[in-house]
């Protein structure tokens, strides 16, 4: 799962904040109950397959090394961008603002 601001990086840059299904919600005090209609502090935890999916076809691998994980930029370029979390989601979550990031 990723924290607070890590899911409100992820609003704040477009993500979207899906009520429909359910999901957690999280505020800086602490999760959003589920029955409960988010407020416009909530910032939308979602799972690592929907992060997975809203990369689309820039997501080529998620590894675990030393108790972290890591996911990188496609290798188009000379190089690869690797992207660090304590979770997995946290790491994709980090792939995912950087493929998203507005100029």
């Amino acid at each position: 799962m990723i924290d607070y601001e890590l899911a409100k990086e992820l609003k704040d840059a477009g993500y979207l904040q899906s009520a429909c299904g359910g999901g957690i919600f999280l505020e800086e005090d602490g999760p959003k109950l589920q029955d409960q209609y988010p407020s416009e502090q909530s910032a939308y935890v979602p799972t690592l397959s929907e992060l997975i999916e809203e990369c689309g076809e820039d997501f080529e691998t998620l590894s675990r090394f030393e108790g972290k994980f890591y996911c990188y930029l496609p290798h188009k370029e000379a190089y690869a961008q690797q992207f660090e979390g304590d979770t997995p989601e946290e790491a994709v979550a980090k792939l995912w603002l950087a493929l998203n990031k507005k100029a």
